[in-house]
């Protein structure tokens, strides 16, 4: 009876130890995507019911506030963070998280449908998926005549009006840096911020957390992207806020993502960054994300195509090298700046 016993305790622990996949429990596949997305969007991730059955797999999202805090757990975390895809990082912060080197080099089928031009990251880390253009949003209740240019928004006119999203931690800041250096060269810059710092009146660690408080009219001005602003027409039924392409021009801001190298499932998240670029996905990008699709068959379809090359017509770009090079640099010259 007693070997019975040591028998039957064997062959449980035996059971239990050997680790089961998700077939052989009867489950499905959990594929692991981090997004930060402010929430007038947050709706273009609620739906992957079409992807999931298609692969038989669940999407589970994890939401947060930024992209500058998604990069922030890739450097505290590294090859411990569980998660397979992340997204939702713009081209101004793919340098920092290319630091990490924590991604897998991705070649997509879709890329023929998506301009060159649209990749910031050369190396094919990051797969662009959504594109806007940035803009100085402000609200018209308060603000009847904007700013035109950047030398007007350096006026006193204008103090304590700007809600900026931390230029340091936020991508949406960061692009409006490397707005300022592609327009007044890596020294020019700093006077523009030295000009401006003193009408900024509040500094968020978020977009989100900024174009809440914008909307809650704590102030008047924001950088924000220019598709946004359909969100306020099509939503609220007014056009109280507005957004002006300044005369120095604008910025390309494209969202990307990529696949962690440590994933364990490389073949579904391959999938499901091609499925971002399908049409069904890249629809969602203009009805729910308020960007413009990358998919130039989509573009097409929803006759974008003269808007965009309007925008591109008047952006000043970075381009990845001279990021990778001088971007250090232009963070310590704008940190003593800000520091005064």
């Amino acid at each position: 009876m007693k070997k019975i016993l040591v028998i039957l305790m064997f062959l449980t622990l035996s059971g239990c130890s050997r680790h089961k996949t998700a077939e052989e429990d009867g489950g499905l596949r959990n594929l692991i995507v981090y997004c930060a997305e402010p929430f007038i969007s947050e709706e273009l991730w609620a739906d992957f019911s079409y992807f999931e059955a298609r692969n038989d797999c669940q999407v589970q999202i994890r939401k947060f506030t930024d992209a500058g805090e998604i990069i922030g757990l890739l450097r505290t975390e590294g090859d411990s963070l569980q998660a397979d895809v992340i997204c939702s990082i713009p081209g101004s912060l793919i340098e920092e998280a290319l630091a990490t080197r924590l991604f897998q080099k991705t070649e997509v089928e879709n890329r023929k449908y998506v301009n060159d031009k649209f990749y910031f990251d050369k190396e094919s880390y990051f797969i662009p998926y959504a594109l806007s253009y940035l803009c100085l949003a402000y609200d018209s209740r308060h603000i009847k005549k904007p700013p035109l240019n950047l030398g007007e928004l350096q006026d006193n006119h204008w103090a304590e009006t700007i809600i900026m999203p931390d230029p340091v931690k936020t991508g949406t800041g960061r692009a409006f840096l490397h707005f300022s250096v592609a327009r007044f060269g890596k020294n020019g810059f700093r006077y523009l911020w030295d000009g401006i710092q003193k009408n900024i009146l509040l500094r968020t660690d978020s977009f989100d957390d900024g174009y809440r408080r914008f909307l809650a009219e704590e102030g008047s001005l924001i950088p924000a992207m220019i598709t946004q602003m359909r969100y306020h027409n099509q939503n609220n039924g007014n056009n109280r806020i507005r957004g002006v392409i300044l005369q120095e021009g604008t910025a390309r801001i494209v969202e990307n993502a990529a696949i962690m190298a440590n994933s364990s499932q490389q073949i579904l998240a391959k999938k499901f960054v091609e499925y971002l670029l399908d049409k069904d996905f890249q629809r969602r990008v203009w009805n729910k994300k308020w960007m413009y699709p990358v998919n130039k068959l989509i573009v097409t379809e929803l006759g974008l195509n003269e808007d965009i090359a309007m925008y591109e017509g008047k952006s000043r770009n970075m381009m990845q090298t001279q990021v990778r090079r001088e971007e250090e640099l232009w963070l310590k010259k704008l940190n003593r700046t800000l520091d005064k």
